[in-house]
């Protein structure tokens, strides 16, 4: 399975050459990617137990089931096929591509704006609220794109 080129993924999906284990190791590499995701969430923000922070987790969480619920449609819904191993094998390199852009970013953006403050983290709670849903939007809109392809290239 291939870890950053998803149109091989998708190239590989609509010929029927994923082989179960190939699932298998995708389902790791997400739950892995997950797994950090998740503590770099937790690490960016020092208090998370506030209003803001939960507001943003109930976001990012309608944001998770409508960029599912598109891509479950662009793979033809119900009679539709194959819609977790498809989102599983093509998630394994946009959530690659998804963390280098995060930590591309803060090593940018982030790490500067404290060193400039002297210790004091001055980069805005929103700016880094934003540029989540803005990725996390983009990673649902490539996930759709390729699902389209797949079931265009189905009929």
């Amino acid at each position: 399975m291939h870890l950053w080129n998803t149109s091989e993924v998708a190239r590989k999906l609509r010929a029927g050459t994923v082989t179960e284990t190939q699932v298998f190791h995708s389902f790791l590499v997400v739950s892995v990617l997950s797994a950090l995701h998740v503590n770099w969430l937790f690490l960016s923000w020092k208090n998370l137990v506030t209003l803001p922070a939960g507001l943003q987790a109930l976001a990012l969480v309608a944001i998770v089931v409508a960029g599912s619920t598109w891509a479950f449609r662009a793979n033809g819904g119900e009679r539709g096929e194959q819609f977790v191993v498809r989102y599983t094998c093509l998630s394994v390199p946009l959530s690659l591509r998804l963390i280098l852009l995060k930590i591309g970013i803060h090593l940018l953006y982030a790490l500067p704006m404290q060193w400039m403050a002297r210790g004091r983290f001055v980069a805005s709670y929103w700016s880094f609220t934003l540029m989540e849903f803005l990725l996390l939007g983009g990673f649902y809109l490539r996930l759709h794109h390729h699902f389209q392809v797949i079931a265009r290239d189905s009929e």
